[in-house]
């Protein structure tokens, strides 16, 4: 049996609220805040008899999206532990919709240390300005992995 990965979190999409003190706007260019998002760890769901947990660093803005690295450990099987990169793409006008309080979607993909390619669908969910809850879908093989978190706008 082959190695069931899910890299997740990682894509972070931020809302922005009116209810946060005022701020920059991305829409003014001046999203210095939006440029680092940090993911906290996430264990995958309804995944019998193992522990799935995805983690990645905080993710870099990127010209499409964000970008990181990422670990996935599989208790107990620590034999199919991965690492590698992780990239979120963000379609135009996604921060300025989440700017907005919209709940929005996402896609990437992670590469692990063999080269293997995960794809990665999400919905990023606003509370506020800085922070809310990411739902992030890995496909492994047939599998679908799920991962619930939250992220975190950190500079």
């Amino acid at each position: 049996m082959r190695c069931i990965w899910f890299p997740t979190c990682l894509f972070a999409l931020i809302p922005l609220n009116a209810e946060d003190p005022p701020g920059p706007s991305v829409s003014d260019g001046e999203s210095g805040y939006l440029r680092i998002v940090s993911i906290e760890p996430a264990r995958a769901k309804d995944v019998p008899a193992m522990r799935i947990t995805l983690a990645t660093k905080p993710m870099g803005q990127t010209e499409s999206g964000y970008e990181s690295t990422y670990s996935v450990t599989v208790f107990p099987f620590f034999f199919f532990n991965e690492t590698g990169s992780i990239r979120i793409n963000l379609a135009p006008g996604i921060l300025e919709r989440l700017e907005a309080g919209e709940v929005v979607s996402f896609s990437g993909e992670a590469i692990n240390q063999s080269n293997a390619r995960r794809l990665i669908e999400g919905r990023a969910y606003p509370e506020n300005k800085l922070t809310g809850r990411l739902r992030i879908v890995v496909k492994v093989g047939g599998i679908e992995l799920i991962f619930k978190t939250t992220y975190r706008f950190t500079g």
